[in-house]
This record gives structure tokens, C-alpha cells and sequence, in this order.
């Protein structure tokens, strides 16, 4: 099983295996070329479900962050 760390930038995203020797330093490149954590940690069996995993619970985000967005227009006012 694989467990994927997701980041992404205002363009793509990309992961790095967890358990890979180099994770840390490749996680300190990322973050200094802005990218940012995008969301929790995923395990799935393959890369591709987890790339799957990872762009449904990124939709799921941005409908709740769309939603709130809208809300607080609307009674930002009061």
C-alpha cells in the first residue's frame, strides 16, 4: 500500500511517497517553489487511486470553501 503526500500550487499538484528516504528534503524543495500541503496524508493500493482519492476530496474542498464564500457575501453586510 502507498501513503502520498499531496501538494499543489495555483497550477498542478504533485505527491511524494511518505516513505521515500528523500522525503523530507523533496517536501522542503516543494514548499520553496510554493507549493503548499494539500490536504491530509492518502493511502491507497495504487498511485492512481490515490491521485483519485486526492482530486475528489480536492472538489469536495473547493464546493465547501465556494459555499462559504457565498455565504459570507451574503451576510457579510449584517
Amino acid at each position: 500500500m502507498k501513503e502520498l503526500q499531496f501538494f499543489t500550487n495555483d497550477k498542478t499538484f504533485t505527491y511524494i511517497d511518505v516513505s521515500s528516504p528523500t522525503f523530507e528534503e523533496e517536501k522542503k524543495q516543494l514548499l520553496m517553489q510554493d507549493f503548499v500541503v494539500s490536504g491530509d496524508r492518502i493511502r491507497a493500493d495504487t498511485i492512481d487511486s490515490a491521485i483519485d482519492k486526492h482530486k475528489n476530496s480536492s472538489g469536495d474542498r473547493m464546493k465547501e470553501y465556494a459555499v462559504f464564500s457565498l455565504v459570507a457575501g451574503l451576510f457579510g453586510g449584517i
